[in-house]
């Protein structure tokens, strides 16, 4: 029954309406981000049990390292009916999902328009553009709110599709001056 529910959790998560400036693959991926690597950013390892019932395929370690940053961690693959995903944890407690099938300009859109967050930095360097944001969001099981440094990364590159969305917990930042957004009240 828990399992179930859990699943269910997920497919709501992935399936819920977004903001119409993105297709169904972006709509996909900022959804699996948000569940996984926003509103559980503190509960990942709960989560390893509930990847495979949904169609994710655990990474051999050996081959994970590309999707770790040079950290040890799991990663695991999976796909929904509009894009491939790779969820990966690293112990340096970041969170990424990559989505080699969305297209950036969509994504970052939605993330702007539906995320509570501050932009604080871009940086270009050569083809690569890093957009850096301060996300406050409700923590679902009504604990205090949730804090968490968004990178979403991608290429200018016409032959380089997709994007990357990386978390780190704002308990990472410790003694950042980090003008963190605030949340309407209900």
């Amino acid at each position: 029954m828990r399992r179930t529910l859990l699943v269910a959790l997920l497919a709501a998560a992935l399936l819920r309406p977004m903001a119409a400036v993105a297709g169904a693959a972006e709509d996909d991926a900022y959804g699996a981000f948000e569940f996984f690597c926003i509103e559980n950013i503190y509960k990942l390892e709960k989560f390893r049990d509930l990847l495979p019932p949904v169609g994710f395929v655990a990474v051999p370690a050996d081959q994970a390292g590309p999707f770790l940053n040079g950290h040890a961690g799991s990663a695991w693959m999976g796909k929904t009916a509009n894009t491939r995903l790779v969820l990966a944890e690293s112990e340096d407690k970041a969170c990424t999902l990559i989505a080699p099938d969305v297209d950036a300009a969509a994504e970052v859109a939605l993330f702007r328009k539906t995320a509570v967050s501050k932009e604080i930095h871009t940086e270009r360097n050569g083809s690569q553009v890093d957009h850096m944001f301060a996300v406050t969001q409700r923590d679902p099981d009504g604990g205090p709110d949730i804090r968490v440094m968004a990178m979403v990364r991608y290429s200018t590159l016409a032959s380089v599709t997709g994007i990357t969305m990386t978390a780190l917990p704002a308990s990472e930042f410790p003694g950042h001056e980090v003008e963190w957004p605030t949340l309407p009240s209900d």
